[in-house]
């Protein structure tokens, strides 16, 4: 039984960066040998070597360039005065074909699209790749590519296309190609599960309702116009049984594929914007509530001596304060472990791993986690032990207090980890009978103070947050 489209229109995702992929190619397993595929983006070529302890030889290479501008060039079909190259319709051993995953999509408009008197979603969708493709997009360069020790799949966002080369003896040749920018239209998910309605239902009852809420918030946004396939950034992976990942990152679109030699299967796609807005987390194996519950138990003096009111939305408020440089700029991480992909979107902190071969034999949602509290203890620790050292660095100073440089080196050192511990130094009378002489020590003190001022200030915020996380404005 063929998978069906499910209908969600697509809406604006969250920007993340893709991550850089080598190009330098090897098997992440044992499956290669000494074979390692070289990618030269500028010149366009993709060159296999033969790497030993005892010196390296060239075995094999193609140019993708050539390929990628003869099939994107060369015209097979015209329909409605709109020519059709051979890179937009995909090779015919692509299961489904382009044309295929379109004729998956929506035929028919909504209510709600009727009500609008706009296309329906499948229609919208043709006329989005009409208007990419009816536009030069030249190539600007970037190239992931990924090999598995027998195919090797070289991904141009720039052109939407997926070329597949097979290690056939020494030789490397064009087996495949597809235009994934269909795939970055199709709205929700393609043999993939579980759906978000079914996510929503697995969840706790506060954030069931949350989630469905937000769901129905974009039904409402379901007779948006799709202007023109949108533009791809991706990363991309090669995992077991010949299937690859190709994840944009601009679209938060994740496609898996199963490429055999003799065809290239679509194997799932998935929207992961949905996943990303599960509040809290899906599947976890611990609660999240008493997770916190036994570090604030085993950290309670620790936590008083630092002063601050801790419960679970203040923990989470430290985050996001403590957040160093832009967190945009980091986007996402990702790895593929045998079947498994495991998917880190930094900015929001939440961790989604995917079985590629899961229900269905398609992409599943194994589990996803919002990893904040987890931040947020690792950085009560990190207080927990600048306090201690820093404590620590004082007494050092006060038992070598008649050797100034010393003691100083000690004081500046200690409260550079705790500033909040400036009034206790400026107290110590032995230290400050014998160093207050020193010319940096007044320096010393007006930095920490500054410092202090400035902790105390985002302690003041991070309780101002909290308050508002518990009881959020409607």
């Amino acid at each position: 039984m063929k998978a069906m489209i499910v209908a969600l229109v697509a809406c604006a995702a969250t920007y993340a960066p893709a991550l850089e992929t080598p190009l330098v190619l090897r098997s992440p397993g044992s499956n290669s040998g000494d074979q390692v595929i070289e990618v030269s983006p500028n010149l366009g070529t993709i060159a296999l070597f033969q790497v030993t302890e005892s010196g390296t030889r060239q075995a094999g290479s193609a140019n993708f360039l050539f390929d990628l501008e003869f099939y994107d060039k060369y015209i097979v079909d015209e329909r409605n005065g709109v020519p059709y190259s051979t890179l937009r319709i995909g090779s015919p051993n692509s299961k489904p074909t382009c044309e295929g995953m379109l004729a998956l999509m929506p035929k028919d408009p909504t209510e709600a699209e009727k009500a609008k008197n706009v296309l329906s979603y499948q229609a919208r969708a043709r006329a989005a790749e009409d208007a990419y493709w009816l536009k030069d997009h030249d190539y600007d360069g970037v190239v992931r590519g990924a090999f598995n020790g027998t195919y090797a799949m070289l991904c141009i966002p720039s052109k939407h296309a997926l070329l597949f080369y097979e290690l056939s003896g020494e030789k490397l040749t064009l087996s495949a190609y597809r235009n994934f920018g269909v795939d970055l239209l199709v709205p929700q998910g393609w043999n993939t599960s579980p759906l978000p309605s079914e996510i929503a239902k697995r969840l706790p009852d506060d954030e069931k309702k949350k989630l469905e809420k937000e769901l129905a918030d974009k039904e409402k946004e379901g007779s948006k116009e799709v202007a023109e396939t949108p533009k791809s950034d991706t990363w991309v992976a090669a995992a077991s049984n010949n299937i690859f990942v190709v994840v944009d990152t601009l679209n938060n679109q994740v496609m898996s594929y199963q490429f055999t030699g003799k065809s290239l299967e679509v194997k799932s796609v998935r929207n992961l914007k949905y996943d990303l807005m599960i509040p809290g987390s899906f599947k976890p194996l611990d609660n999240e509530a008493d997770v916190f519950t036994r570090f604030r138990k085993v950290h309670e003096k620790q936590i008083q001596e630092l002063g601050i009111e801790v419960d679970l939305s203040g923990m989470k408020a430290l985050v996001g304060a403590n957040t160093k440089g832009d967190a945009s700029k980091t986007g996402m991480q990702a790895t593929v472990l045998d079947k498994l992909m495991i998917l880190d979107f930094t900015e929001s902190r939440k961790l989604l791993v995917f079985n590629l071969e899961g229900a269905g034999n398609g992409l599943e949602l194994a589990s996803a986690r919002d990893y904040t509290l987890d931040v947020a203890m690792a950085l009560m620790d990190k207080a927990f032990n600048e306090k201690s050292e820093a404590k620590k660095f004082i007494a050092s100073a006060e038992k070598y207090f008649k050797s100034h440089k010393t003691a100083m080196l000690q004081l500046k050192f200690a409260l550079k980890m705790d500033p909040t511990l400036v009034d206790s130094v400026e107290k110590n009378t032995r230290l400050k009978g014998e160093l207050s002489k020193e010319a940096d020590w007044p320096t010393m003190l007006d930095d920490a103070h500054k410092a202090a001022e400035l902790i105390l200030d985002q302690r003041k915020k991070m309780k101002e947050k909290a308050a508002e996380a518990r009881n959020p404005k409607k």
